[in-house]
């Protein structure tokens, strides 16, 4: 960013967070296919250790630097997100 008010580290997250269930059936939706429950607990902590605290319990982050210096999201909400990308993945291959 080439904004010199805005200085230190900036979360680029969606002003939109979803779970982890909601992710994977937008993305099934999007793309037409199933949605497969999320892995059992201790699979994820046997594989993952601790970082499985992210996938299990989640972090909301809030991108409040970029939403209070008036940062516009092209696309604000995953669905559109994912739409996007599907149409452009389609296009090159």
């Amino acid at each position: 960013m080439t904004h010199p008010e805005i200085s230190g580290p900036v979360n680029a997250v969606s002003p939109n967070s979803v779970t982890n269930e909601q992710f994977g059936r937008t993305i099934g939706r999007v793309y037409h296919r199933p949605f497969w429950f999320p892995l059992p607990a201790f699979v994820l902590r046997a594989v993952l250790g601790e970082m499985s605290l992210l996938l299990l319990e989640g972090q909301r982050v809030i991108p409040q630097t970029t939403i209070s210096s008036g940062f516009t999201y092209i696309y604000p909400y995953l669905e559109e997100a994912i739409l996007n990308l599907k149409d452009h993945t389609a296009h090159n291959i």
